[in-house]
């Protein structure tokens, strides 16, 4: 792309600052820096590079060669069952950072400070119904054709504005191309091992071998115990949270159950009920968190890239 005498473009205003981003992944410095004067410009480039830096080492196993990234923002899947049922803790496991090649959009599930966790997702344009900006709350909804449809909340406003139009022109790209991949879901999960598609409804990798956790599994230590899902999948801060609830809570049904002043057999019964009806909606809500990505059992197998040649 030839350059404007005299205009600065991404590549020096990134040099400026003293940020290097890393020379094994291809970028697109324009598409992900459009704007490089005003207010805040400069804190925005820093933020992003940090966000790179922490998932470098998962996005160079996960790109294809001569994939190039255009776009990188981060969000926040939004789940009403969730918000209602975790509160804040439904904003703490649903971090999702988007990168956004000239193939694909991936996803990223992190934690609050961007540190990737297992979970990765793939959607090729051609899947993507609409992208746009939700008229509440600044939120984004992104409907996939396969009916599914995903609400995030939490894009700084730049990657809101964005976003859409590099996704819009993508798609509008392939589609002149016929450029239409087959897959098992509009948003395939990625093996956290060897980063190729599992199919839906699949829990070992045909590939390299590594197994998963099948939701319902998940779901069954929830129910026999609340916050064992959770700590399988890793979001170890819930569990504890859930750990202190369930001890307040018979801690109040011992009370309960020791009161002179209520029956034992009703004061029992009210306590058996309340425990039931914990462990019956941990267990509910931790299947559905489960399906969403891949929860690989220990340990990860061991893998290689191969390369065109067939070595490793």
């Amino acid at each position: 792309m030839a350059t404007i005498p005299g205009k600065m473009t991404a590549a020096q205003k990134v040099a400026d600052l003293g940020l290097q981003f890393p020379e094994d992944i291809q970028w697109n410095l324009d598409t992900m820096f459009p704007k490089l004067k005003g207010m805040g410009i400069k804190r925005e480039i820093k933020q992003k590079h940090a966000m790179i830096q922490k998932l470098h080492a998962q996005l160079a196993d996960t790109l294809y060669p001569d994939e190039e990234i255009q776009y990188v923002g981060k969000g926040v899947q939004v789940k009403f069952s969730e918000q209602y049922f975790l509160g804040i803790w439904a904003h703490v496991i649903n971090q999702t950072v988007f990168v956004l090649t000239n193939v694909r959009l991936l996803m990223f599930h992190t934690n609050t400070k961007g540190k990737p966790h297992h979970s990765i997702w793939m959607v090729y344009y051609s899947q993507i119904v609409k992208f746009k900006k939700s008229p509440f709350f600044g939120s984004m909804v992104m409907k996939l054709k396969d009916k599914n449809k995903f609400v995030f909340s939490g894009f700084k406003g730049p990657d809101r504005k964005r976003m859409p139009k590099i996704l819009a022109e993508m798609n509008e790209q392939y589609s002149a191309l016929d450029f239409d991949p087959e897959v098992t879901q509009s948003r395939e999960k990625l093996c956290t091992v060897c980063k190729q598609v599992v199919p839906k409804d699949v829990y070992k990798c045909n590939n390299c071998g590594q197994a998963y956790w099948k939701p319902s599994e998940i779901a069954l230590r929830s129910l026999i115990f609340p916050s064992w899902g959770d700590w399988i999948m890793g979001h170890r801060g819930l569990a504890i949270a859930e750990v202190f609830g369930y001890v307040m809570t018979w801690i109040v049904i011992i009370a309960l159950v020791m009161s002179p002043e209520m029956e034992i057999t009703i004061a029992a019964g009210f306590g058996a009920v309340i425990l039931i009806m914990a462990h019956l909606f941990d267990a509910i809500l931790t299947r559905a968190i489960a399906q969403k990505g891949l929860t690989p059992r220990q340990p990860l197998v061991r893998y290689e890239k191969v390369n065109v040649a067939g070595e490793a």
